[in-house]
């Protein structure tokens, strides 16, 4: 995507406060579609053991544990973004992570399986397997686990103009509009 031009990061404007955090849940609507195809696709194992097909254990184990992440993501507190002056906080499963401005480089969006995803990459080169492995199929280091209700690019653009507001912020800068 390119950085000029309408519809490009640059042509959008933002005024933010000086100092602000924004909190995004999980989005309730994607969980409740894959615990309802969980459950669909889980009787259909349930179908094949009545059927004597083994292969049905297995259905209902995988789909069964679909269920179960599913309403566990849709618990208070169990999934979030929380973008504020310290960089990013994100929560899936009740197991959180903490990724401050400094060590971002920048933000992107990507399709992945018809899914839209925000790409992040760090400052210096990729470190690790996994980062190399990501960067090399996807072109970025990492990537948040949702996209918390939004489309991925509206999302990347608004974190992306929120990492420069707090970096300025964070040399002195006054703040300004993004």
């Amino acid at each position: 995507m390119s950085n000029e031009g309408p519809g490009s990061f640059t042509s959008y404007r933002f005024k933010f406060p000086e100092t602000f955090e924004l909190m995004f849940p999980a989005s309730k609507t994607k969980w409740i579609w894959v615990g309802l195809v969980s459950i669909i696709l889980g009787f259909g194992g349930i179908i094949g053991i009545q059927s004597g097909e083994a292969i049905g254990w297995v259905v209902v184990a995988f789909f069964g544990l679909g269920l179960l992440v599913s309403a566990v993501q849709m618990l208070p507190g169990a999934a979030y973004l929380k973008v504020g002056p310290g960089g990013l906080e994100f929560r899936t499963l009740f197991r959180t992570r903490r990724i401050a401005w400094a060590e971002i480089s920048g933000f992107g969006h990507y399709r992945q399986a018809s899914q839209g995803f925000v790409g992040i990459n760090f400052h210096g080169s990729a470190k690790g397997f996994s980062r190399n492995a990501s960067s090399a199929l996807v072109g970025f280091h990492d990537a948040l686990p949702d996209t918390y209700g939004h489309k991925a690019e509206e999302l990347a653009i608004l974190l992306t103009a929120c990492r420069a507001h707090f970096l300025r912020q964070a040399d002195g800068s006054p703040p300004t509009e993004t």
